[in-house]
């Protein structure tokens, strides 16, 4: 073997070892039994995808004339799992469709994605109350969106990963949460018609309402009440520290900074509120 073909081997050798290590950790982030129409919900933790689940979940369940069964914190999952725990998810017999939820940052192996996009402020705050809860995290909020593991940076990278560098091949339905707050029938109606899914209103509506904030916060109750391990309040503002003791003017200004190009392609409305705007907007808290 002459020097030249030496060279061009061991150029190669990066290349694949990177596309190894690529693929596997794109494997990590697949049910193992991954199918071309899976509809992958993928947000940034603290994004609301445990509401749009419900939604989805109680859609599904109509389409299916499951009368007797209902979503509820105990049996969510298995009507809109999570991507690490699909086994023999089940398809819909007249949607052909099953709905997966995950966190993961781009995956080129996700075909169809209902991607869930918040507003960074609000995600923070929220995220931080999840990780004292679920993590015990000790630091404080100033720390932690700096935290490159949870804070703004890994925000960011996880939504461009999405929104700006994805290929362009793959299916994406942006989802912003506020839109889907300040009107839920219609951002449903026009997932399930960009999905291609044959649904009425009624439906549609009945999903909404069985999937409201009390019936959501009383099915949670009940599972905290009977699962000694359950100790998160998804639903509600219980126990959870308020924004406008969290969000300080230079924790605000720190947020707005790291994600401003974000900002500007999805929220240039946030862009043009003052720090007072935003500690005080509310939001169905999910």
């Amino acid at each position: 073997m002459n020097v030249k073909k030496i060279l061009n081997f061991l150029k190669l050798i990066p290349n694949k070892l990177r596309g190894y290590i690529n693929f596997s950790i794109y494997q990590m982030e697949l049910p193992k039994n991954p199918l071309f129409e899976d509809i992958y919900i993928v947000e940034f933790p603290k994004s609301g995808i445990t509401w749009l689940s419900f939604i989805i979940a109680n859609i599904h369940n109509q389409l299916e004339n499951n009368q007797y069964i209902y979503p509820t914190y105990f049996n969510i999952d298995s009507i809109v799992t999570d991507v690490h725990n699909v086994k023999g998810l089940s398809i819909s017999e007249q949607s052909r469709i099953r709905f997966i939820k995950s966190h993961s940052k781009y995956n080129p192996h996700y075909n169809f994605v209902i991607y869930l996009l918040r507003n960074p402020f609000d995600v923070m705050v929220s995220y931080y109350n999840f990780s004292i809860a679920q993590f015990e995290y000790k630091q404080s909020f100033e720390r932690f969106i700096k935290d490159k593991n949870y804070g703004i940076t890994s925000w960011t990278n996880h939504v461009d990963s999405w929104l700006n560098y994805s290929n362009k091949s793959q299916m994406i339905h942006l989802l912003k949460y506020e839109d889907l707050i300040h009107n839920t029938f219609n951002e449903i109606k026009e997932l399930y018609n960009n999905l291609g899914i044959l649904i009425t209103d009624e439906t549609i509506q009945n999903a909404i309402n069985l999937s409201s904030l009390e019936n959501m916060r009383n099915s949670e109750e009940i599972y905290r009440k009977h699962n000694p391990f359950y100790i998160l309040s998804f639903v509600g503002k219980k126990d959870k520290i308020k924004k406008n003791k969290l969000l300080t003017r230079e924790n605000f200004l720190f947020i707005k900074k790291r994600s401003e190009s974000i900002l500007k392609k999805f929220y240039p409305d946030l862009l043009n509120k003052d720090y007072i705007e935003i500690i005080t907007d509310k939001e169905k808290n999910n």
